[in-house]
């Protein structure tokens, strides 16, 4: 493994940083989400909310891998202290030569993760199903929370940004002021299910074809009156009855009913 030790960069010598003294006095904490992890593959997680007495970020996420001869990924000076302080303080060291990462979230949680959560597997042994499926399962929801943290971390201008150059915005965009956010985000999230199989270009007949039906119709004012001004339209679509039935179903959902 390619690991980057800060102990090897700076000559055996931890810089110091202003969040060592917040991640010194949680010491216990820390090792044991530690524990945790190595014992299940991830552990809990640890409201670390008074570090933003330590410092000022536009962003409190943060991760880094800490093994036994020092640290990686260790960007964010908040993440690399704790990696740091974790090294010094030889909290590995109990763990046999296990390496974890430790992720604060944008909501101020601190979590560990065992990296070497693979074990070795004889190619000639018979691996119960039920056990694979549960790494898969797990090896999923944690891409999902990494997945989740990460668009957390995308502005909200730039998500502004990217919906006005969608085709959805620049026909359909109109329509808010006069639905009103609840009526047009059922109305957005029912047209984008069945925005697929279409006659051509969405943005040249698929978006202009509804948005021609909405303007000849009143405003619905509740779900029925949208699927009776809609399911016209899907019965001349490319798979009609998958749409026409995709229709209904999310328009009788509680989410729909709710938003």
């Amino acid at each position: 493994m390619q690991w980057a030790s800060e102990r090897m960069k700076n000559g055996g010598k931890h810089m110091p940083s202003k969040y060592d003294v917040y991640w010194q006095n949680k010491l216990t904490e820390i090792e044991q989400l530690l524990k945790d992890a190595h014992k299940y593959g991830r552990s809990g997680e640890l409201n670390v909310s008074d570090i933003t007495n330590y410092g000022k970020r536009n962003s409190w996420y943060g991760v880094v891998e800490v093994f036994e001869n020092g640290i990686r990924k260790g960007e964010t000076a908040h993440a690399k202290s704790l990696g740091n302080v974790i090294i010094r303080n030889k909290l590995l060291d109990s763990f046999e030569k296990t390496a974890f990462k430790l992720i604060i979230s944008t909501n101020l949680g601190l979590r560990a993760e065992k990296l070497d959560v693979r074990e070795r597997i004889d190619p000639f042994q018979t691996i119960p199903v039920k056990k694979i499926s549960h790494v898969v399962n797990e090896n999923i929801e944690i891409r999902k929370e990494r997945l989740v943290e990460i668009l957390k971390e995308i502005p909200w201008e730039t998500w502004k940004n990217i919906v006005r150059e969608e085709s959805e915005w620049k026909l359909m965009g109109s329509f808010l002021n006069s639905y009103g956010f609840g009526h047009f985000a059922v109305l957005i999230v029912v047209a984008g299910l069945n925005d697929y199989q279409l006659k051509g270009k969405a943005e040249e007949v698929y978006w202009p074809g509804i948005r021609k039906v909405l303007e000849s119709s009143s405003i619905p004012k509740s779900t029925r009156d949208l699927f009776n001004i809609l399911e016209p339209f899907y019965k001349k679509e490319r798979l009609n009855s998958i749409k026409v039935q995709r229709l209904k179903k999310f328009l009788d959902s509680s989410l729909a009913d709710k938003l």
